[in-house]
């Protein structure tokens, strides 16, 4: 929706609420900054509609100060369609990075909407939406007490062709990242799966974004 301008003599101008460079949000530079940069592609190119290079990408981002259009417009489009496409676990995060907080009982599609809207006027914030830490289980690299032998990795681009079955077939309001990393861990049952989470993670989001 376009902004107007209220004439004088019919009505006083409302106030508009500021809008803030991100790095000016309190807490989110610092989070911003240590945020993997492989996860941050997917927001930069939300925010400028390119991955960006891993020079520039957190710049960029702290300099962000909301979509030069308005949403429900053609051109809000792709940002609009990469938000929609977000796995559970990634909204979390990005809703952390933000620092948006959410109720318990918001739909995922509710929280989407929170994160579209922040980013088309960003402002500041009182209280944060912490993510819960996910640990390994320690029996991913351990059984009875003994480590389990190295084996060879299977090729890329097997495990590739597994992830985009998988995305293929997912429910998007249910499906979360560990979900994918478990399944593609079960369809290598003979190798050492732990060693390419990073690999399979970037895969995902590379895939939802494509």
């Amino acid at each position: 929706m376009m902004v107007k301008a209220h004439s004088p003599s019919k009505s006083p101008s409302k106030v508009k609420p500021p809008v803030f460079k991100l790095s000016n949000i309190d807490g989110l530079k610092k989070r911003i900054l240590a945020a993997d940069l492989d996860e941050l592609r997917l927001l930069h190119r939300i925010m400028y509609k390119r991955a960006g290079s891993k020079h520039e990408i957190r710049q960029n981002i702290l300099k962000f100060q909301g979509f030069p259009f308005d949403l429900g417009t053609p051109v809000s489009s792709y940002a609009e369609d990469i938000i929609s496409r977000m796995l559970r676990s990634t909204v979390k995060t990005v809703m952390y990075w933000l620092g948006i907080p959410a109720s318990s009982e918001a739909t995922l599609d509710e929280k989407k909407s929170l994160i579209l809207n922040f980013l088309h006027k960003p402002h500041r914030i009182k209280k944060l939406a912490k993510p819960k830490q996910t640990k390994l289980n320690a029996s991913s690299t351990k059984k009875d007490g003994v480590k389990k032998p190295k084996l060879n990795l299977p090729p890329k681009k097997e495990v590739k062709l597994i992830i985009k079955q998988l995305l293929a077939a997912a429910d998007y309001d249910k499906v979360t990242m560990n979900n994918i990393l478990s399944q593609v861990y079960e369809a290598f049952p003979n190798y050492e799966m732990v060693e390419m989470k990073p690999f399979i993670r970037s895969t995902v989001k590379h895939l939802l974004v494509s």
